[in-house]
This record gives structure tokens, C-alpha cells and sequence, in this order.
């Protein structure tokens, strides 16, 4: 079993971060600095709502755990209102508060605790029931220290999530009976509990209402096909590169430096005279730029994909993400025994709705990542290359109309919401490619007038029989399943 350290509740005042222009008014939220960059999956909810029309007051959505709503604070401004969490007895619906301090923290508990024990997640919201013993109820109504024990059985039913909170010692016949509390109300008294419900179905718990002491999953750590992010929280390093007085420096990670000074040479290859602020580094995946740091110093930046609103707006000094990103790219390629047909991070995707929504709301989905030729269709009204890919959500999924529809998105940003799916972008057209979540199901090199001529002579064929034609398809990335 393993002890967790768990966030505290921040102690930074809460403040208004800058507004978010949603073009014909503005988006406020206010919240301590610690917990801000938790918001940024509230705020691309609300400027997709926004994008598709609706912003009226009083809007409300689930992001994660809680219930976030509109409220309009003055014309063409609308503020970000949560649950009342701190208050006593809240009506989890009605009693919202503009300070989304304590329902970010309840994200950042939830995303500390997945990553500290290395396993995936369930979905989890207020509305969650957590079946509780009386004596339990007690401590957390009390404010105790007592020792609980928290379980998650199979649920039962469509309703319940399995969980079941207990006193550590033996209770009496009454303080056995048990009732059904709406996890959003375990918020205030026993925070803990709170943090561990999106862990699966498996785990065990000791812990107060506010550590937990020990805890087991039985569940297997996260294995991502493409081998994940490794440098996510690591070391960096900077290299340099002098250039008549000039240096051009780039941050990264260890594993990665000598690819860095790679593009730093290639960068002064040039001459000091190109070395100016804002010049850019082509890549087949990223456009690095060069930015001001320092008289005579300049640093390579690369696009942010740390999230969504990140990629729209801004750079990073740290090139890891984007450089790991196009190694992956190299890799697959390499290991497919195929030609490279790079995609840009500004080239199109068109990917469904659907699968959007399930990225964005951090949802588990099957896709099907597929490579058309496009002929003369290649681009779109404004200028835009499109890559020939499409995402598409499983086809077992049962979708509405709006969830069907495609939408074409930059591969960059794709990237922010998935970065599992940026290693696949560099394969040819014909690819085809089944996952589940990060996880590769299989891979085809597809013929595509074979396919089409094999569809119209038999439509009766499945799409699995047609894969399984060598005249038609040939699988690819079989040797395994990681990239390392």
C-alpha cells in the first residue's frame, strides 16, 4: 500500500485572472493563483459553448467534477460561478460561488493522486454517491481524526459508483446502518474521500477526513503506445550556440539535448543577420521561433501543448514536448517500413464532434485515425492545408447528428488535447489506424482504389474482412506495441 501526500487547500487569496476575450465579451474567473491553471478545462468549455452560440446567463456545464455556471456581472462581461462547497449543507445546484478556489482544488487532488499512484482514472462528478456508514458519517460531521477505511466494490447499479466509507474500528448495530451521500457533500468534511473517488474499482483505502494513509489499486500503471510524454516533470537542461556575439540557447530535456543542438546549429548555419527576434526554424512538425531573453541572447520557443488554450495563445522556452513529439513521428515511420508524409502542426485534421467533446471533457474513446488522399481538395476556403487525416469516433459508438459532424482542427491543437495521437501524423496516405484511448488496437496500410473497388463489388463485407485481405491492406506497427 501506498501513504499519499495530498495538495493542501490553497492559502493564496483568491483573484481575478485576466479576462478571457471570447470576442463580444468577456469571461472572468476569480481563484488563488496555486489552482488557475486548473480552469483552463472550464474555459475551453465555455468558448466552445460560445463558438456554437450559446453563452446566456445562467449556462451551466459539467467539467470534471463539478457543475460550472455563467453568471452575467455587467454587459458583454460573464463571470465563472462553482458549487458552494464551504458552505454548510450547500444545495449543490443553487448555492454557487464566483471563487472557484476549492472546486479546482478538487481537480488538482484528483490529478495529484492519478499521478502519484501511475493509474487511470474513472469518471467521477458531485452527483457521485459514496455509500457511508453512520459512525463514518459522524467523524466527517464532527470534524474528526478518527481512522476510515474507504472500498470500491463493482457497482451495483447504473446509480452507484461502488464506493463504501467505514470507521476503521467496529461500530455498533446502529452505527452499522448505512446511507447514500452525494460526494459533492464530502467536499467540506472530508476532502480525502474526495480526492481518491475517481480511483477504480479495486481499491482500498486507510485514511482521516483529510490524509490518507495507505492505499492499494490492484490496478495496473498507465502504458501509453507511444511511450507518453517521459519528461514530463523532469530535469531540463539549456544548450547554446554562439553566433558573433549573439547566443541562441534552447531548453530540454537531457534525452533530447543532442537533437537541440541539432537545431541550434542549423539555426547558425545562417549567419548572425537571420538570428533576429520573432525568425523561424522550420521543422516537418513545428515552426520553433526565436524570441528576446536578453541583450544579445535570444531562445528558441516552440507551440505550447500543455492544453488547448495554451496552443492558441502562447509559446514555451521548453522544447521537449515538440521535439519528443517529432522523434515519436521518425520512430513510427521507421518501424512501419514506410515513406514519411509529414503533417504540420497548422495542417487541418477533421475530426467528429464527438471525439472533440470526449478529449476535451478528458473522456476514454475509441478513434479511428485515418489517412485519405485529398487531389485538389487539399485546401480549405481560407488557405489552410489539410493533412488527409480524419478521426473518427468508433464505429460502435452511437452518435446524433451534431456528433457526426466533422470539424477541422490544426493538427497542433489536436496535439494539445491528445498528444498520444501527434506520433501517428508523419504516416502515409492509406494508413489507418485503431485506438482505444492511448492504446493501439491495430495498424493498416490500406490500398485505397483496391478498398473502394472491394466495398462497391462487396458490400456485405465487413471492414475487419477487408483489412484481412492482402490484396487490399497490410498490417504495420505489429512488431510491438511501444515506441519506448
Amino acid at each position: 500500500m501506498t501513504a499519499l501526500e495530498l495538495p493542501p487547500h490553497p492559502v493564496d487569496a483568491p483573484v481575478l485572472q485576466a479576462p478571457v476575450d471570447l470576442g463580444g465579451f468577456a469571461l472572468d474567473l476569480c481563484c488563488a493563483p496555486s489552482v488557475a491553471s486548473y480552469a483552463a478545462p472550464v474555459v475551453e468549455r465555455f468558448m466552445r459553448y460560445h463558438e456554437d452560440g450559446q453563452h446566456d446567463d445562467g449556462l451551466r456545464t459539467m467539467v470534471g467534477f463539478s457543475i460550472w455556471q455563467l453568471r452575467q456581472s455587467s454587459p458583454g462581461r460573464m463571470t465563472i460561478q462553482a458549487p458552494s462547497y464551504l458552505s454548510p449543507d450547500p444545495d449543490l445546484t443553487e448555492d454557487t460561488t464566483d471563487d472557484l478556489t476549492t472546486a479546482l482544488w478538487v481537480e488538482a487532488m484528483h490529478d495529484d493522486v492519478l499521478r502519484q499512484l501511475d493509474v487511470d482514472g474513472d469518471v467521477v462528478d458531485l452527483s457521485s454517491g459514496v455509500m457511508c456508514t453512520r459512525a463514518a458519517l459522524k467523524v466527517v460531521e464532527s470534524g474528526g481524526d478518527d481512522e476510515l477505511v474507504l472500498t470500491r466494490h463493482s457497482p451495483t447499479s447504473t446509480s452507484s459508483s461502488g464506493w463504501h466509507l467505514s470507521t476503521a474500528t467496529k461500530a455498533g448495530l446502529i452505527g452499522r446502518r448505512e446511507g447514500e451521500v452525494l460526494a459533492g457533500l464530502l467536499v467540506r468534511g472530508a476532502p480525502a474521500v474526495v480526492a481518491l473517488l475517481p480511483l477504480p474499482v479495486g481499491t482500498t483505502a486507510r485514511l482521516t477526513t483529510t490524509r490518507v494513509l495507505e492505499v492499494t489499486t490492484g490496478a495496473a500503471p498507465r502504458r501509453t503506445t507511444t511511450g507518453g510524454t517521459p519528461f514530463a516533470a523532469g530535469e531540463r537542461v539549456t544548450v547554446e550556440e554562439h553566433v558573433d556575439g549573439l547566443t541562441v540557447r534552447a531548453t530540454i530535456a537531457p534525452a533530447l539535448v543532442e537533437v537541440a543542438r541539432t537545431l541550434l546549429r542549423t539555426a547558425a548555419a545562417g549567419g548572425r543577420e537571420r538570428l533576429v527576434p520573432g525568425a523561424a526554424l522550420q521543422t516537418d512538425y513545428v515552426t520553433y521561433r526565436l524570441e528576446q531573453a536578453e541583450p544579445d541572447v535570444l531562445d528558441v520557443t516552440s507551440p505550447d501543448f500543455s492544453h488547448p488554450l495554451a496552443y492558441r495563445s502562447g509559446t514555451t522556452v521548453d522544447l521537449t514536448e515538440a521535439v519528443f513529439a517529432h522523434v515519436q513521428q521518425q520512430t513510427l515511420v521507421g518501424r512501419a517500413g514506410v515513406g514519411a508524409e509529414p503533417t504540420h502542426v497548422d495542417d487541418t485534421i477533421g475530426i467528429q464532434r464527438a471525439v472533440v467533446d470526449a478529449l476535451a471533457d478528458g473522456q476514454r474513446i475509441g478513434v479511428v485515425l485515418d489517412r485519405m488522399a485529398l487531389g485538389d481538395a487539399d485546401r480549405l476556403d481560407d488557405g489552410t492545408r489539410r493533412s488527409g487525416w480524419f478521426v473518427w469516433a468508433n464505429a460502435s459508438t452511437e452518435l446524433t447528428e451534431d456528433q457526426r459532424a466533422v470539424l477541422n482542427v490544426d493538427a497542433g491543437e489536436v496535439h494539445s488535447y491528445a498528444r498520444w495521437l501527434a506520433p501517428y501524423l508523419a504516416l502515409p496516405v492509406g494508413t489507418m489506424v485503431q485506438l482505444f484511448d492511448d492504446q493501439l488496437v491495430r495498424a493498416h496500410l490500406v490500398d485505397p482504389d483496391r478498398l473502394d473497388a472491394a466495398v462497391e463489388s462487396s458490400p456485405a463485407r465487413t471492414m475487419g474482412e477487408l483489412l484481412a485481405d492482402p490484396q487490399i491492406a497490410r498490417p504495420i506497427l505489429v512488431e510491438d506495441d511501444s515506441t519506448g
